[in-house]
């Protein structure tokens, strides 16, 4: 099994300025050639969702705060549109997400402490 990670502050910030970049430019795309209503929020979740997707298939931690976010988004976004089904569905979305994210949290740390004892009784501690 491949262990949870967690971004560097590098990595964090590139990610961020990806994320700005693909949402202002879907963003700029949804407003001049669609009919969204609000296209620069609906570029923002969808990017933060791919996002989230990439961080996921890499097993890093913080791919669920990213679903978190964008689950509560989405549930706010659906209920404005009045889609209420749409919107219950990301309000479970949240939970599995909330799920997810607490038992990534507990292995992390769970292989943090095996990886410090390993570490000690490498060095005779």
């Amino acid at each position: 099994m491949r262990p949870t990670r967690r971004l560097t502050g590098r990595q964090a910030i590139s990610a961020f300025l990806l994320l700005a970049a693909l949402s202002a430019g879907w963003g700029h795309v949804l407003a001049r050639y669609t009919d969204a209503s609000i296209p620069y929020l609906d570029a923002f979740i969808a990017s933060l969702s791919l996002l989230a997707q990439f961080l996921l298939s890499s097993k890093v931690l913080e791919n669920w705060l990213l679903w978190i976010t964008v689950d509560v988004l989405s549930v706010g976004m659906y209920a404005y549109k009045e889609l209420y089904g749409v919107a219950l569905l990301y309000a479970v979305f949240l939970a599995i997400a909330a799920g997810g994210w607490v038992q990534w949290h507990r292995e992390y740390r769970r292989q943090r402490t095996a990886s410090l004892q390993v570490s000690d009784a490498e060095v005779g501690i």
